[in-house]
């Protein structure tokens, strides 16, 4: 079984940091935002899930001044409609939405672990924006093909350099309780791609080919969504099923500390128990069939 979900980060990144900085794209460049709606049926503590809606978004060859700064443009991919425009100032990626003439921080790939800073999101299907503080919670390096680019792990998800959020271009970076999840379904640039969602989830890839535009056309329906921490945050016991035991399991907290809490798996169900542990973040890291994965819990 190899299943790579974006929803929990489950893609292992190393420690080490990339070396050499991959800029955010300035044109010939593809994402695909998606949405995904939860429902609990009956006593099935997992849940099922189904598609909701998608956003394309384009990036070609169309520059723009505004003020000082040197921008390119962001468009709706089926329409053509203008939608704002981007520039990487050095690893600090900036927005200016449409009919705007004002400047706002997108991603941070210089951050820190503990920076705090603001930044501009959308919520799925708006065109209009907010504001909000994040901090950087750790960051690593994930491997792109041939190289190393840098991860930057917010609330709820990651940057990825020269890609963007794993959640979705310009969507909200925080937890959500209200049964749905964005994911980044497609990014490409050039003629590569270099994130793909499959129907749920998603992991870094180098492959030939451009993000496809099928308005209208839907990714196949999740039904059981495995690796589904419930719940997440927890107040002690979070659970998850997997058809085999986890080998090689590490659990650590944000100190990079390793905690042994009481673990279980019986009748492909996973249960972990947090309680004993302090308030706050934990990486769960383990192996299956030979592939590494990464979970990322909270402790409330």
């Amino acid at each position: 079984m190899k299943i790579l979900l974006l929803i929990l980060s489950l893609t292992f990144g190393l420690n080490a940091h990339s070396q050499n900085y991959t800029p955010f794209p300035d044109s010939n460049a593809r994402w695909v935002n998606t949405i995904y709606t939860f429902t609990f049926n009956g006593a099935d503590p997992f849940p099922t899930a189904s598609f909701g809606g998608v956003e394309y978004f384009c990036m070609d060859s169309n520059d723009t001044l505004i003020g000082p700064n040197n921008y390119s443009q962001i468009t709706y991919c089926t329409t053509n409609d203008y939608k704002g425009a981007i520039r990487d100032d050095n690893g600090m990626v900036y927005y200016v939405p449409k009919d705007s003439t004002n400047e706002y921080l997108l991603y941070d790939f210089t951050a820190q672990a503990g920076d705090t800073m603001t930044i501009y999101h959308e919520s799925f299907g708006y065109s209009v924006g907010q504001l909000i503080q994040v901090t950087i919670n750790s960051r690593d390096s994930i491997l792109v093909g041939n190289d190393y680019r840098d991860r930057i792990y917010v609330d709820n998800g990651c940057w990825i350099e020269g890609i963007g959020y794993e959640k979705g271009l310009f969507l909200e970076p925080w937890p959500n309780v209200s049964n749905y999840a964005t994911v980044l379904y497609c990014m490409s640039y050039n003629d590569t791609i270099y994130h793909s969602g499959g129907s749920f989830g998603g992991f870094t890839t180098n492959e030939a080919g451009i993000c496809e535009l099928n308005l209208g056309v839907m990714p196949p329906p999740l039904y059981h969504i495995p690796f589904y921490p419930i719940p997440n945050p927890t107040m002690g016991i979070v659970s998850w099923y997997m058809d085999e035991a986890p080998d090689n399991l590490i659990i650590t907290n944000s100190l990079g500390q390793q905690v042994t809490p009481s673990f279980t798996y019986i009748n492909s169900k996973v249960k972990l128990d947090l309680s004993d542990q302090a308030e706050g973040l934990y990486i769960v890291q383990f192996t299956l069939e030979g592939e590494p994965y990464q979970m990322r819990l909270i402790k409330e």
